[in-house]
């Protein structure tokens, strides 16, 4: 017997991202614990309304949850969402607003290059991958951002080439 819901993935979403704000709320101080973990979830169930439905303003509270996290609570998990986030902040940005979706694309390009250097550092092969990906859509989206390995790697890069 199938089950059939009578709402939408979007609804559904929203009921989702509205419990987690309260639990990552003031309301939940009492709860240090269940603050933090909501907090991380809600930033990722940000992050996948915004892959979803394209939306700004949940990538941009997305990122802004991320952020929020003390630093005791940054691991690779925390730092893959947050450079997600940063990638869907910068590639919703208007292309009206140029200088700032370059800006944000430079943001999320560093992230997503911390984020990786770390899970090489711990040889996480998970976010090796997970974090290489986000690398590679935020290089697709900003491609003057995408390294020129080859040139690198025989040290003559772009800044060596112009002089």
């Amino acid at each position: 017997m199938d089950i059939v819901c009578p709402l939408d993935s979007q609804v559904l979403v929203l009921t989702s991202v509205q419990l987690l704000r309260i639990c990552a709320g003031p309301t939940a101080r009492k709860f240090p614990r269940v603050q933090i973990n909501a907090t991380k979830a809600l930033a990722a169930a940000l992050n996948n309304y915004a892959m979803l439905f394209h939306s700004f303003e949940a990538a941009k509270e997305a990122l802004q949850c991320s952020n929020a996290l003390p630093l005791s609570e940054r691991n690779m998990h925390v730092d893959y969402v947050t450079a997600y986030s940063a990638w869907q902040v910068a590639r919703l940005t208007s292309e009206r607003d140029r200088a700032l979706r370059n800006d944000r694309g430079r943001q999320a390009h560093k992230m997503a290059m911390d984020a990786l250097e770390k899970a090489i550092h711990q040889n996480d092969q998970t976010f090796i991958s997970l974090t290489h990906e986000i690398l590679r859509k935020v290089e697709e989206d900003f491609p003057e951002l995408a390294a020129d390995l080859q040139s690198a790697a025989l040290g003559t890069g772009r800044d060596s080439a112009s002089d």
